[in-house]
């Protein structure tokens, strides 16, 4: 890859603006996308999770709001909380088309969410946490609202073992994402939930197809051709720990995704 020099915001405040701006101006097309609207993940999800019909859950980063749906149809209740006024709009729309009355959503940081102290069965984020300036903050935060006997479910990027790899994508991805701040490693999270005071019991994994043209279209991205050019390098030697090839005359890869369970240790 292409030695590429990318800044990105370290501010919280300037953070957090960065991400309101790149979300607003891509709602659509992320919540139409197929890759962020898979079934098959979402089914996954509920597995691992052990979804009740008595659950009482906290989404947060919920973004357009599918998972909020989907798990409003399957549980009691489900809150979710976005930081982007024009997703929680998106998800509003989302859950009244589907006709899923226990679903509502609220304006929300992931390291300051505005919900109740374990109030929460099943604390869930999927997607975000690559997002957090602190991952450990944001974790906090998720532990806060979870319930004595509740679980957190946590799914995200799994960065690859290697730094160096695991550093190269990043970098990747900043330029097509300029709110991404990092991928951790499956361990990584693990930690994480650790530290929070939980314990992993329950784990999943899957691997999503996307198509590298479908995802810059839907990306307001400060550099697509060097994004292009990193995943041109890494065909071949799987540099970037996406397993990028060329199909059709396409470039295509996969996320490689981690869906970890945790309860109260």
């Amino acid at each position: 890859m292409t030695d590429t020099k990318v800044s990105h915001p370290t501010d919280r405040a300037e953070r957090e603006r960065v991400a309101v701006e790149q979300f607003t101006v891509h709602a659509g097309s992320f919540a139409a996308s197929p890759v962020i609207n898979d079934e098959r993940a979402l089914q996954v999800l509920a597995e691992v999770a052990e979804v009740r019909a008595d659950d009482v859950v906290a989404d947060v980063a919920c973004g357009p709001g599918i998972v909020a749906t989907w798990l409003a149809a399957r549980t009691r209740e489900v809150v979710g909380v976005d930081l982007t006024p024009t997703m929680v709009a998106l998800a509003t729309e989302r859950a009244a088309a589907a006709g899923v009355a226990g679903a509502r959503f609220v304006l929300g940081s992931m390291d300051d969410v505005p919900l109740p102290t374990g109030g929460f069965s099943l604390v869930v984020s999927r997607y975000a946490l690559h997002h957090a300036p602190d991952p450990a903050r944001a974790m906090a935060e998720l532990a806060r609202l979870c319930a004595p006997g509740g679980r957190i479910v946590v799914v995200d990027f799994a960065a690859d073992p290697d730094p160096a790899v695991a550093g190269r994508y990043d970098a990747a991805e900043r330029l097509r994402d300029p709110s991404h701040v990092a991928n951790l490693t499956r361990d990584g999270q693990a930690a994480l939930l650790e530290g929070a005071g939980f314990r992993v019991r329950r784990e999943g994994a899957y691997r999503l197809e996307a198509d590298l043209e479908a995802v810059l279209s839907g990306s307001h991205g400060t550099d697509h051709d060097g994004v292009r050019r990193a995943f041109e390098a890494s065909i071949g030697g799987d540099g970037l720990g996406v397993g990028a090839h060329r199909r059709d005359g396409r470039i295509r890869f996969a996320y490689p995704i981690s869906v970890l369970a945790a309860w109260r240790r």
